[in-house]
């Protein structure tokens, strides 16, 4: 079969700069991919792997997601209030179980 690939697995940001920038030489990502999704900073003048900027950029992503954490009770509580919209409960059964409502095909 073919296969376009996945999700991938882990963390972007373990991923090594060197081999992210291998990728980006592949032609497997793109610029926006390397910085944006890997952390990964290119010399504009080399277009080669900035290794001080690509730890100062790591580094700072992970202060933003440290910011952004909240305690698990408090992200719960948010979560299980949210409900998929009534334009499609029809398809998806009752909320939040899933048990059919509407059959999709009749005998």
């Amino acid at each position: 079969g073919l296969s376009t690939g996945g999700a991938g697995y882990g963390d972007p940001l373990d991923r090594t700069a060197e081999a992210v920038e291998k990728d980006l030489t592949d032609g497997t990502i793109s610029e926006w991919s390397a910085r944006h999704i890997y952390g990964v900073v290119l010399d504009e003048q080399t277009g080669r792997l900035d290794a001080a900027a690509t730890d100062e950029l790591r580094a700072q992503v992970m202060r933003d997601r440290i910011a952004r954490g909240r305690p698990y009770e408090e992200f719960e509580a948010e979560w299980s209030q949210q409900r998929p919209p009534e334009e499609i409960m029809g398809l998806f059964g009752s909320w939040p179980d899933g048990a059919v409502v509407t059959p999709l095909m009749r005998p």
